[in-house]
């Protein structure tokens, strides 16, 4: 993303840009705005987060409330997880002694 792109979701002032891009899709998210919106503050938000190897706890905050608030769209995902179909959101782990027994397959069955 440009410089000039990047700066849209970002403060001057104050806050970094992952903080206010955050921030941007808890609102969209919460607000159940335009999807392209939702998905360039995702975007924003993934590009930030890849671009920093540490982390505010105001830049955590706003990434967890931006999570809380996207729940909704997650609750009509169709999932396969290891072949057993999965509704909704997954939040699993997997550590990697459990993944020596094979792989686990994940793939999307719905339509987003």
């Amino acid at each position: 993303m440009g410089e000039q792109r990047r700066s849209r979701f970002s403060r001057a002032d104050y806050g970094s840009r992952l903080r206010d891009s955050a921030g941007i899709l808890a609102l969209v998210a919460e607000t159940d705005s335009e999807r392209g919106l939702l998905s360039l503050a995702g975007a924003a938000v993934q590009e930030e987060r890849a671009a920093t190897g540490y982390t505010s706890t105001q830049e955590n905050t706003w990434m967890v409330l931006a999570a809380q608030a996207m729940v909704k769209e997650a609750q009509g995902m169709q999932l396969t997880v290891g072949g057993v179909p999965q509704t909704g959101a997954l939040y699993r782990t997997w550590r990697g002694f459990a993944l020596d027994a094979g792989e686990v397959a994940i793939g999307n069955t719905g339509q987003s």
